[in-house]
C-alpha cells in the first residue's frame, strides 16, 4: 500500500510540474497576444507614405511635403526657409518611383531609393544662377537620376528626413519673411 501511494504522488508530482509549465506557457502567450509592437505595420505605413511623397512631388506641393517631415525639423526649419531650399519648382517632376526600400526596425528607419525623372525649368532659378546656365540642345534640360530619402518611424507615422544641410543652415540664420522664388 506504502508503495502505491508512493507511485500516486510521483505521477502527480510528474503532471503538476507539467501543468505548472503549461500554465507559465499559456500566461506568456497571452500577455504577449496582449502586447502591441509599436512598429507593428510600419512597412506598410511606409509604403504608403511614399505613394503619398511622390503624388505631391508630382502635383508639387511643398507645404504638404513640409508637413511630412520630421515634427523637430520643422521646429528647426520653418516652412519659409524650406520652402527657399526645396519649394522652387526649379524641377518639373515627370517621374518619380521607389525603386528599393531598406527598413531598420531596430532604430525604426527606412531608407527608400528613389528614381527621379524631372526636368529643370531655367525660370524658376534665381536670377544669378540662370544668369551662368548654359542652355543645352533639345531635350538637354531633362536628366533622370537616383537618390535616397531617409525616413523615420515616430508616433507611428513615418515621416521623410529633410537635407541635415538645411536644418543646420536654418538654425544658423533668422527665420525668413521672404516668399520663395516662383511662388
Amino acid at each position: 500500500m506504502f508503495r502505491v501511494a508512493s507511485e500516486t504522488v510521483r505521477r502527480l508530482r510528474r503532471t503538476g510540474i507539467l501543468l505548472a509549465v503549461a500554465a507559465a506557457m499559456l500566461g506568456t502567450l497571452h500577455w504577449t497576444a496582449g502586447q502591441t509592437d509599436p512598429f507593428q505595420g510600419a512597412e506598410k505605413a511606409l509604403t504608403a507614405r511614399v505613394a503619398e511623397y511622390v503624388r505631391l512631388r508630382l502635383t508639387d506641393d511643398w507645404v504638404a511635403l513640409y508637413a511630412m517631415t520630421a515634427p523637430e525639423q520643422r521646429t528647426a526649419v520653418d516652412l519659409a526657409a524650406f520652402l527657399e531650399s526645396y519649394g522652387h519648382g526649379v524641377l518639373k517632376v515627370a517621374k518619380l518611383e521607389p525603386v528599393a526600400t531598406s527598413v531598420d526596425a531596430k532604430t525604426q528607419s527606412a531608407s527608400v531609393r528613389m528614381n527621379l525623372d524631372a526636368e529643370l525649368v531655367p525660370e524658376r532659378l534665381p536670377a544669378a544662377f540662370r544668369s551662368g546656365l548654359r542652355q543645352p540642345g533639345e531635350g538637354g534640360l531633362r536628366q533622370e537620376s537616383d537618390f535616397e530619402l531617409r525616413w523615420k518611424w515616430q508616433d507611428g507615422t513615418w515621416y521623410f528626413a529633410m537635407d541635415q544641410e538645411i536644418v543646420d543652415r536654418a538654425g544658423t540664420m533668422e527665420k525668413s519673411v521672404v516668399p520663395p522664388i516662383g511662388r
